[in-house]
């Protein structure tokens, strides 16, 4: 039995764990844990603050009823281990500390982890800024993502396991038993944000949608001409489906669909091969 925190946020990943036969996943919502949390936060949150405990936004040390909560529920629920996707979220942190006191293995499975070479010494600088791990093991997809957090400081080399991506193997033999006649036409993009990232991370702050971008006008201009390219593929190719698949839905949804009509003076709505 494994307790799975943030069970949310990697649905694929726990698809694949799940039908091992030997495996039974828990999932903690993650209001609950929010709710134990916020048990600490008289000691960690001033009066006024408007940081939100129900989305995880706040640093919190472990109070003393979770370390009571958790070796109660492991041995009630006889738990093996537990699970997150990403190391550095501050909900979980207090959750590490306990585990390891509580000697129950505490295990990230770190997602959005697909470092190259371009990039190792940016992602190793980015790492940087977070606490240390301390949980049991950290599994990641590559070579590259194990060698950032070592470089990082994150924690030792022996406590970081590349296990590869868990939801490529069973993509993977789906394509497989696929026959031939059963492929269809598609073109997927993985779309992107008119800014760099410490752009979007200062930008997401401010009200509005679109035009709240202004100010990075090359990339900008960039978002619009490649959203707008993609429309037009579709529209020229009506017998291939164009997906652009957008990281989040909502205001990136709309964003997309005003850079298309500003480019190419196209409604995506009238476009029946193109999925948003």
């Amino acid at each position: 039995k494994i307790l799975v925190l943030n069970h949310h946020r990697y649905g694929p990943d726990l698809d694949v764990l799940k039908v091992h036969p030997e495996v039974h996943l828990i999932a903690l919502p993650f209001q609950y844990q929010a709710f134990i949390n916020s048990f600490s936060l008289n000691r960690t949150v001033k009066e006024g603050s408007n940081r939100i405990f129900e989305k995880g936004d706040f640093d919190t040390k472990p109070s003393s009823y979770l370390y009571q909560f958790l070796p109660a529920f492991v041995k009630k629920n006889r738990i093996k281990c537990i699970i997150s996707c990403a190391f550095h979220y501050k909900a979980d942190r207090s959750w590490q500390d306990a585990s390891r006191r509580s000697h129950v293995p505490f295990i990230t499975l770190q997602k959005e982890m697909n470092i190259d070479e371009a990039n190792v010494v940016s992602a190793t600088k980015m790492f940087r800024k977070f606490q240390s791990f301390q949980g049991t093991k950290i599994f990641v997809n590559t070579h590259n993502g194990k060698k950032v957090l070592v470089k990082a400081g994150v924690c030792n080399a022996k406590d970081i396991i590349v296990t590869g991506h868990l939801k490529i193997d069973s993509l993977y033999l789906k394509v497989k038993e696929r026959s031939e006649r059963k492929t269809k036409k598609q073109v997927v993009f993985f779309s992107f944000l008119p800014s760099t990232v410490a752009g979007w991370v200062s930008a997401q702050k401010v009200e509005g949608s679109y035009e709240r971008y202004s100010r990075y006008k090359g990339f900008r201009e960039l978002f619009e001409q490649v959203h707008g390219a993609m429309a037009e593929i579709a529209v020229k190719n009506p017998d291939i489906v164009v997906v652009i698949k957008c990281k989040w839905l909502g205001k990136m949804e709309e964003m997309v669909s005003d850079a298309i009509l500003t480019e190419s003076r196209l409604n995506v709505n009238g476009i029946h091969n193109l999925i948003i």
